[in-house]
Parts: C-alpha cells; structure tokens; sequence
C-alpha cells in the first residue's frame, strides 16, 4: 500500500478529498510506504514536493502542467527507482516499488514534524533552482540528492537524510551514496 499524505494546498488544487485510512501497524518504518506530498509554485511552473514520512528524503518532480489525481501516484513512483539507484538504494527497495503500483490512498497530513522539514526542504529547493538557473536548467535527480544532503535535527540527532536512510537499513552501503557530480554555483 502506498499512503500519500497530501497538504491542503494540494488536495485543493488536485479535488482530493482525504481518506480516512488505517495504517497497518506491522509496517515497518523504513518501508517506502507513507510519503508527504506538497505544492510549490515557482513563477508560474509547479513543483511537487514528496517527502518519506520516516527519513525525509525527497524527490521533487519539476514542472508539474496537470494536476490529476492518478498523476500523483505516477509522479511520484516513475521517480524513485532513478534517484535511489543513485545512492544504491537495496534492491528490495527497487521491487517494494513494484509492489505499490495501483494500490494508493490519499490523506490529509499527520505530523507536524515532516512538514516543518518539509517547509525548510523547499525552502532551500528554491535557492538551488535559481542557483541552477531556474527549472528549465534544474535537474530533478539532482535538486533530490542535493536534498537528501540536508542537516535535519527532525529526524533525530543532527544527520543529513541519506545518513538517516542508511541507518533504517534503506540502503546497505553508506561510502557510494554522494558519488555523483552536480555543478552548482
């Protein structure tokens, strides 16, 4: 099952109503299960913010034109397998994927913990878009590892969100998760 926790923002600009959904209790924290999703505008283009509810890793789909309610799941699941793969993320992980597809439920935000970190995430998304020189020039595989670089207190101890994923066992080997390149500045 795959929960996407939808702000209000969101659910208004995409006619979703939240359910009310009873998350199994065995599942474990470190399951690709429950995100945190967002609407940011920058100009006139929109970005979708989603955040792991447990570990705050991100991924940012660019340039969103429609916003459609079957969209979303599509949004956010065409994109992880990529970003993982780029901090060799556990092939369990890869086939949990797999596994959501057709099976999502929406729902309003719980904690207010993930959207204060959420809140600053995209705080710091817009000074890497202009950094970049706007959306047209951004990258969406890179803005989310330069995201998961984050210092973040919320997830426990001063951490950045790779190192939080690493310790939930997301991914096995912490040494290969940063080596990519990205130019920025």
């Amino acid at each position: 099952m795959l929960l996407i926790r939808c702000t209000r923002k969101l659910r208004q600009a995409m006619a979703i109503e939240a359910e009310t959904i009873a998350i199994p209790t065995a599942t474990p924290p470190t399951a690709l299960t429950e995100w945190y999703a967002d609407l940011v505008r920058v100009g006139a283009k929109k970005i979708i913010v989603f955040t792991h509810a447990s570990t705050l890793f991100s991924i940012v789909a660019l340039d969103v034109r429609r916003l459609e309610r079957s969209k979303l799941e599509e949004l956010l699941l065409s994109r992880l397998p990529a970003i993982l793969s780029q901090i060799d993320c556990h092939p369990n992980g890869m086939k949990a994927i797999a596994q959501m597809r057709g099976d999502c439920h929406y729902a309003a935000t719980a904690d207010r913990r993930v959207l204060g970190s959420m809140n600053e995430l995209i705080r710091g998304l817009k000074l890497y878009i202009e950094g970049y020189g706007g959306i047209e020039h951004s990258d969406e595989v890179g803005l989310s590892l330069r995201l998961s670089e984050t210092l973040m207190g919320a997830i426990g101890g001063m951490a950045t969100i790779v190192e939080k994923c690493y310790h939930l066992r997301l991914k096995p080997f912490y040494s290969n998760c940063l080596g990519y390149t990205t130019t920025f500045f």
